[in-house]
């Protein structure tokens, strides 16, 4: 037995840390299950390995990084002391282990060369095409009306982030001289392919962060290079960004702000049928240009509807609306009048559209961005009239964010505790008599998560531990580490992406890659637009 395990030396065993790791990345946006059997080969290599035995001195750049990193180990240890309910405190840190396993395993274990770290990212951007063409078979099978349910494995935001990634780590594969000319034809058919998914998720969040993207890419680039060329086309391609982007603001402007005016005194108070109409003047909230709270007789639409469907008007279409709410929309969207006389004009693909809970007869006409800003629309009118936040996700965070900040404000130093945050944000939305009470929703944003649960003390070691490590090894970001930071650093402002599974692996997998791993240069390699730039060990 002793000399099996000497033989399982670290070289030798080298094949089960390289698996373990492409079985976590391609697990990431495909299957947890995977990622947890990764994370059992890891161990078993680290301990048979003898990883406990590698650490790094405390003085280099790599075991520096990683000593203030536990310090996001810490601070939950430490809100341990003022929690009361243990239960979900130690699901918490359950969930959250990767974030002391993943930096133990990568900074301890066997270097990898830049053709090893180059087969992991690969093994993630086939698993996120292999995500995205099940997804693709979703939309042509099933049809859902709601994006979210194209992504059957991970939620549709963070399967957005892999994407987004996915694409600029193609696009690098895709100009590196040193790949073969198949190689780099499949990852710009794959950049491609995945930009045009982005857009037919629908997800928000991933465009804006894929925009943003594109912004940092000619002030890299102007920074990064010397030469006056480059830094020319950096500045061509900012104006170039940002006069599209303010184009594509300036027409959506118009969508939140319609030009559409009418005479208060001349609208018809009676229906063809003699019964009165209901008129809401104040009210902004329409479909293509159409008032919805104009020309409505909510009676004759029942009744007409009724006639008509199987589906009863005021029946639930979903938590937060009725039939009657998806008709009135479809009704104005086509210009039609809320009455027994706009139902019976509908035709029976109408009807049936109706029943699926499309609420303009436009959609099927329009890309997936511009049906999701249509929904953005209609959440911020929405707001605007003090409407309900349950089932909208801008309002919901609105509201969360509200909560979020009087519990911060309730414990300014040192938080509500580790496992006190679902609890609290329970009692507070009570408090507040909010519709969200009772929904177990918490922040969507891990900033004011971390706030909340630690305190401004626990805040500013929480930040200490993301962003010294960054700045310690600045040398080893490159260009693809670059894109990843900003994709993980704004999805922390709309969404606790520390508090999952799927994202917290995401994050702490190529946050320990970038800079707890060490990474073999060899000479000629040493290339700006790789994931780790300075692609060796660095030490003081």
């Amino acid at each position: 037995m002793l000399k099996l395990i000497r033989a399982l030396t670290e070289n030798r065993f080298f094949v089960v840390y390289l698996t373990g790791l492409m079985l976590f990345a391609t697990g990431l946006p495909l299957s947890k299950t995977a990622m947890s059997l990764a994370l059992f080969l890891l161990a078993f290599h680290w301990i048979v390995a003898g990883g406990f035995r590698h650490f790094p001195s405390v003085t280099s750049a790599r075991g520096a990084a990683f000593w203030v990193f536990m310090l996001i180990v810490l601070i939950h240890l430490a809100g341990l002391i003022h929690t009361t309910d243990f239960r979900y405190a130690f699901k918490d840190m359950r969930i959250k282990l990767p974030l002391l396993l993943i930096p133990l395993f990568t900074l301890t274990g066997p270097a990898l060369t830049k053709r090893h770290l180059s087969a992991v990212i690969k093994a993630f951007i086939i698993a996120v095409v292999a995500g995205s063409l099940i997804s693709l078979y979703i939309h042509l099978v099933k049809k859902p009306v709601d994006a979210r349910d194209l992504t059957p494995f991970v939620s549709h935001i963070r399967f957005s982030m892999m994407v987004g990634f996915s694409v600029f780590a193609s696009l690098v594969i895709a100009f590196r001289k040193d790949q073969i000319m198949t190689i780099r034809w499949i990852a710009a058919i794959v950049a491609v392919w995945l930009t045009i998914f982005l857009i037919m998720l629908e997800s928000l969040t991933g465009v804006v962060t894929f925009m943003l993207i594109l912004f940092a890419i000619p002030i890299y680039w102007f920074f990064r290079y010397r030469q006056t060329a480059v830094r020319v086309l950096s500045l061509l391609l900012f104006l170039l960004f940002s006069g599209v982007t303010w184009f594509i603001i300036n027409q959506a402007k118009h969508e939140f702000h319609p030009r559409v005016s009418f005479a208060a005194n001349e609208l018809p108070k009676k229906t063809p049928l003699g019964n009165p109409y209901f008129h809401d003047t104040a009210s902004l909230v329409n479909e293509n240009g159409n008032f919805i709270w104009l020309y409505v007789s909510e009676d004759e639409m029942r009744d007409a509807w009724n006639e008509r469907s199987r589906i009863r008007f005021d029946s639930m279409h979903a938590p937060d609306s009725k039939t009657g709410d998806v008709l009135m929309r479809y009704l104005s969207s086509k210009g039609l009048t809320k009455d027994a006389k706009g139902v019976n004009e509908l035709s029976d693909f109408d009807v049936s559209a109706i029943e699926r809970g499309i609420t303009n007869y436009r959609y099927d006409q329009w890309s997936g961005m511009k049906k999701r800003l249509d929904q953005l629309k209609w959440e911020y009118w929405n707001y605007l009239e003090g409407g309900d936040p349950l089932g909208h996700s801008l309002l919901q965070r609105i509201e969360l964010w509200k909560a979020g900040w009087h519990l911060a404000g309730d414990n300014l130093i040192f938080g509500v505790g580790t496992g006190d945050v679902k609890i609290k944000f329970a009692d507070k939305l009570q408090e507040m008599g909010s519709s969200l009470a009772g929904t177990s929703l918490r922040a969507h944003n891990q900033y004011l998560t971390i706030l909340v649960t630690f305190g401004i003390a626990g805040f500013v070691l929480f930040l200490t531990a993301l962003l010294l490590p960054l700045i310690i090894n600045r040398r080893r970001i490159g260009f693809t580490g670059m894109v990843f930071l900003i994709i993980v650093f704004i999805s922390m402002f709309i969404e606790d992406t520390l508090e999952t599974q799927v994202g917290v692996s995401f994050f702490i997998f190529f946050y320990s890659l970038m800079i707890f791993q060490d990474i073999l240069c060899h000479s000629g390699n040493n290339k700006p637009d790789s994931f780790v730039d300075n692609q060796e060990t660095i030490e003081n």
